[in-house]
């Protein structure tokens, strides 16, 4: 290859750089990886370096990518994994930044679980949905089931079930229909049926 000549960040990207082996350009790498790889003018680079570049320079940007994901909310680990391949990075890779996300703490299935929940439940949705909802995003049954026995220890679900069809005022527009409403929103909350059933009988005898 030859020797770093020149290594200028860009106009458009501050924190991208451009990199000049022996005058000629030859990539543009993230900030970070010019201080993971120790790069600076001077340095010699081979084959076998330029290689170990582009790949800090992948793993790099796998880790910005699921960093990225994690600053709009909490997520499970099968999801990070789902979004990256849909990105294309290789299972290799993928499992690399897990790794990274994991030794850090940034991403822990048992957290991002009961905060799932918690935002569900004061959403007004019941533990059926909330119970496949956490299957879909690829969490342990058995952690799952743990946590949402915990958190409904302290939690009245016909209660909640009962305060979502207060808010749905028009539910009580039609008297002779409202079993039938009220059965159909909370089944779509994905609230078990005999909690429907004791929030229809607790409603008919208000």
């Amino acid at each position: 290859m030859g020797t770093i000549t020149a290594i200028n960040s860009q106009r458009r990207n501050p924190n991208r750089y451009s990199i000049f082996i022996e005058g000629k350009f030859v990539l543009g790498i993230d900030k970070k990886t010019v201080e993971d790889m120790g790069l600076k003018v001077g340095k010699l680079i081979d084959e076998k370096d330029f290689k170990k570049i582009t790949s800090q320079e992948e793993l790099n940007k796998g880790q910005a990518y699921a960093l990225m994901l994690l600053g709009y909310r909490e997520r499970s680990l099968r999801e990070i994994r789902m979004r990256m391949r849909q990105k294309g990075y290789e299972e290799k890779l993928i499992e690399k930044v897990m790794k990274y996300l994991k030794d850090r703490n940034l991403i822990n299935d048992k957290r991002f679980t009961r905060l799932w929940a918690e935002s569900r439940i004061k959403k007004g949705y019941g533990s059926w949905r909330i119970q496949s909802e956490l299957e879909q995003k690829g969490v342990n049954r058995e952690m799952a089931d743990e946590i949402l026995k915990d958190l409904y220890s302290g939690i009245d679900e016909v209660q909640v079930a009962l305060d979502l069809v207060k808010k749905k005022r028009w539910l009580l527009k039609e008297p002779q229909r409202l079993t039938e409403h009220v059965s159909n929103l909370l089944r779509r909350r994905g609230f078990s049926f005999e909690v429907i059933s004791n929030v229809v009988e607790k409603i008919h005898k208000t």
